[in-house]
Order: C-alpha cells, then sequence, then structure tokens
C-alpha cells in the first residue's frame, strides 16, 4: 500500500516538481520495483506513476524500471475481456464502487479501467519503445 499512498502524493506534488522534490526517489524506487503481477487496474497504475514521477530526478536502476515497463505491457492483455473492453479486475469488471454496486462483475470492459489503463499506456510509450501492435482497434 506504500506504494499506493506514494502515488497520490506524486501526482500531486506533480506541478511543483522543481520546487518540491519527491524524497527518497530512490527507496520509492525500490518498493515500486518490488511489486510483481497484479489482478487490479489501480495497482497496475500506481507503481507506474511513482516510477515516472521518481526517474525525472534519478536514473536510478534504469534498466530494471525498463524491464518492469515492458513486463506491465504484458500484464496489460489479461485485462482486456471478450467484449474487447478493458477491466478493472482480470477476472472481469468490478463489482462495487465506493461501497456502491456497479455491476454485475461480468467479463466486460468498464470506464474505471479505461480511464486508469488510458493513463499507464500513456506513461509507459512516452517513457520506453515499447510494441503495442497486439492492441487492435473496435471494429
Amino acid at each position: 500500500m506504500a506504494v499506493s499512498g506514494a502515488m497520490k502524493l506524486t501526482t500531486l506534488s506533480d506541478v511543483s516538481i522543481d520546487t518540491n522534490p519527491l524524497p527518497y526517489p530512490e527507496l520509492l524506487i525500490d518498493v515500486a520495483l518490488s511489486l510483481d503481477k497484479v489482478e487490479h487496474v489501480c495497482y497496475f497504475l500506481n507503481p507506474i506513476v511513482v516510477l515516472d514521477r521518481a526517474t525525472r530526478q534519478t536514473d536510478y536502476r534504469r534498466n530494471e524500471i525498463n524491464d518492469f515497463y515492458n513486463n506491465r505491457i504484458d500484464q496489460l492483455k489479461n485485462f482486456v475481456m471478450p467484449d474487447d473492453g478493458y477491466s478493472t479486475l482480470t477476472s472481469g469488471s468490478l463489482l462495487n464502487y465506493a461501497q456502491i454496486k456497479a455491476t454485475n462483475h461480468q467479463k466486460e470492459g468498464d470506464i474505471h479501467a479505461a480511464h486508469i489503463l488510458a493513463w499507464a499506456i500513456t506513461l509507459l510509450v512516452k517513457t520506453i519503445d515499447i510494441d503495442l501492435d497486439w492492441i487492435e482497434p473496435p471494429t
């Protein structure tokens, strides 16, 4: 959960990176890189945001971060559902959102995942040269 909190703080401080550098960027990189396979889009995105912000201050573990990003691209496929939409969970759409029933937890895409994964893909694409050819536009 440390990376989830760090993601929120890095997002808030992003507008003032020059005057408010991220404290302990190397430690945050270590924690973010320790996160492996994920089954929820938020936990997919959080370390990417933290790494994006921390790497603006240091080149620490840069090669491992590139490997981590490429691994995340491979994991992205797990969120694609039969309707070609992205789902919040690898098992299907999120049942509850903010403690309110949102779906029937079907294997279908949902707007929350589309938003979160668009953010993640944007950060990944701007950082490294990755192959997204497997993503086909809707017909």
